[in-house]
């Protein structure tokens, strides 16, 4: 039986400043620390000569054991018309070599009085974990094949309506399009896809 420990701890603190009687802001530091098991228990690492090459044989992936994680978010809230405009970026930095921005947008509509239209807008983009390899010709400390830690970058487009059934019940369609792009990863170059869901939101 496959049994490790992981421990994870997070904080965050905020600053929201009310700028007009339409605008807010707001700042945001997080700060994340793993400690254990990280890697994934099914995924195997080939080494051979080269991508094309057959593998000389394959090892268990290993991440280091301690991961801090940083992260600085702006965001924004501005009021228009029936709607409202939501815009947010994010800068991560983390002790395994990656850096990532995320930029975010959303848009909130009022289109009856228990109808509400939600846009959505996302874009991403990573450097590598600095211990990845899109080949390892030979063993290393630590070694992986997740896509997730390689560079990469991704957009998505999302919608969803809302309606109030009353003041305690939501219900909710929504459906996102994504396309993710692999420039350092061997298997998979890229991949499109959506995510769609019906859904009730009680609150009490």
């Amino acid at each position: 039986m496959f049994s490790r420990d992981l421990t994870v701890h997070g904080v965050n603190a905020s600053w929201t400043q009310v700028i007009s009687k339409r605008t807010i802001t707001q700042v945001t530091y997080e700060l994340g620390y793993a400690d254990g098991f990280q890697a994934s228990p099914y995924r195997f690492v080939p080494v051979r000569m080269s991508v094309d090459a057959i593998a000389d044989y394959a090892v268990a992936e290993t991440d280091p054991g301690i991961r801090w994680r940083h992260a600085l978010v702006l965001a924004g809230n501005h009021a228009l018309g029936a709607g409202s405009i939501q815009a947010d970026y994010r800068l991560y930095r983390d002790t395994w070599g990656i850096t990532s921005h995320t930029i975010g947008a959303r848009y909130f509509v009022q289109l009856a009085p228990a109808l509400e239209l939600r846009l959505r807008q996302r874009f991403y983009v990573q450097n590598a974990a600095n211990f990845y390899r899109a080949n390892y010709t030979t063993t290393a400390t630590y070694m992986t094949i997740d896509r997730e830690l390689s560079p990469l970058w991704s957009e998505t487009f999302g919608a969803k309506l809302a309606y109030a059934i009353n003041g305690h019940v939501e219900a909710e369609a929504k459906v996102d399009l994504f396309y993710y792009k692999y420039s350092d990863f061997p298997s998979l170059s890229s991949r499109v896809g959506t995510n769609a869901g019906l859904g009730v939101t009680l609150t009490y």
